[in-house]
């Protein structure tokens, strides 16, 4: 079974989570992003899709699990999401 992940920011966490679901953690797949000003340039070099909110990125049926990757004074408010 494959996980497909989205993930959620575009800064430097954003981009590393990207890179381990992409290409380094066996059994996963990296879907969509969604969030930050890098989220273009960063699903452009993934070539998948930048969602334009994290209800969009939630509402997707192919999104397993989905990574904060975000300020962590706004992970409580995306979890309860």
């Amino acid at each position: 079974m494959t996980v497909r992940v989205g993930i959620v920011g575009s800064g430097f966490m954003g981009r590393t989570w990207a890179e381990v679901a992409a290409k380094h953690a066996a059994g996963t797949a990296l879907v969509a992003v969604t969030g930050g000003r890098r989220g273009p340039t960063l699903a452009a070099d993934f070539g998948i899709p930048l969602e334009p909110s994290l209800d969009a990125m939630l509402a997707r049926d192919d999104v397993d699990a989905v990574v904060l990757a975000t300020p962590p004074a706004v992970h409580l408010a995306q979890t309860l999401r």
